[in-house]
């Protein structure tokens, strides 16, 4: 309870980025060791965790993606039917009728 408090304190007055309970976790974490003191086997080995830590660029919005050309992927649909269809085109030997099932569903509900 003293926690939540001392967190709910720090919201309001604060300008950390991180409430203190955060940082008792990060502590205990551990940290990297600093680049200049590894060799450069050592510090390509540990590239990936150095680049996570960086800090990160704000997202950018669908309208700016579009001013640099991306469009968004069309999802397929997953429907009876598609599901159907997905399972006939990779099991021909056991195919599944969609109208058959439909008239299941439809006999169940009766």
């Amino acid at each position: 309870m003293l926690r939540f408090f001392r967190d709910l304190w720090w919201a309001l007055t604060s300008d950390e980025k991180h409430p203190p309970s955060v940082q008792e976790v990060a502590c205990q974490q551990g940290s990297l060791p600093p680049k200049e003191s590894l060799t450069i086997q050592e510090y390509a080995l540990l590239r990936p965790f150095y680049e996570a830590q960086k800090e990160h660029s704000e997202p950018k919005t669908w309208g700016q993606l579009r001013k640099e050309g991306f469009e968004p992927i069309e999802k397929d649909a997953m429907d009876l039917q598609s599901v159907c269809t997905l399972w006939n085109r990779e099991y021909i030997d056991t195919p599944l009728d969609y109208e058959e099932a439909m008239n299941r569903c439809q006999q169940e509900a009766t």
